[in-house]
């Protein structure tokens, strides 16, 4: 793979130093760069000041439009950066995915989103009393709300 300009010599540069460290038969290598990570174990590079992606800043320079989209692994391998593993979804594919490979952790399920909205349009009920009844954050509610996530 050869890339050019300065975003795309540091992806390079992560390519020219990559670990294949896994074949799963159904996938193929998982490409997995040696950089930081962070707590859920995605590889993140500083670019412009900012820790980001790589698997993000990789689509980017790819000519892929993530903008306000998920990036999801077919692989179910975090660390993974292999475009040919990687597909964009939303929060929605996401949920159903991890729920139908027994890998979700999620705390709600489409059905209380559903329930959040109605409570929420009745008017009788805050942000944060909903967050608290369903033992999520204040700010998780407004997107169920808004329908940027769980739609």
């Amino acid at each position: 793979m050869s890339l050019s300009g300065t975003l795309e010599n540091r992806l390079q540069t992560i390519f020219d130093s990559v670990c294949i460290v896994m074949v799963k038969p159904e996938f193929g290598q998982c490409i997995v760069p040696r950089v930081a990570r962070d707590s859920d174990g995605y590889p993140r590079i500083q670019y412009k000041g900012r820790w980001r992606l790589v698997s993000r800043l990789l689509m980017e320079v790819l000519g892929y439009d993530i903008k306000g989209r998920l990036l999801t692994h077919d692989c179910d391998y975090p660390p993974c950066i292999s475009p040919e593993h990687l597909h964009i979804g939303d929060e929605h594919s996401n949920a159903i995915e991890a729920r139908d490979r027994g890998l979700s952790h999620a705390k709600i399920t489409m059905d209380d989103a559903d329930e959040i909205r109605r409570l929420y349009a009745t008017g009788r009920h805050t942000q944060r009393g909903l967050g608290y009844a369903y033992r999520l954050c204040e700010s998780q509610i407004g997107e169920i709300v808004r329908r940027e996530s769980w739609n």
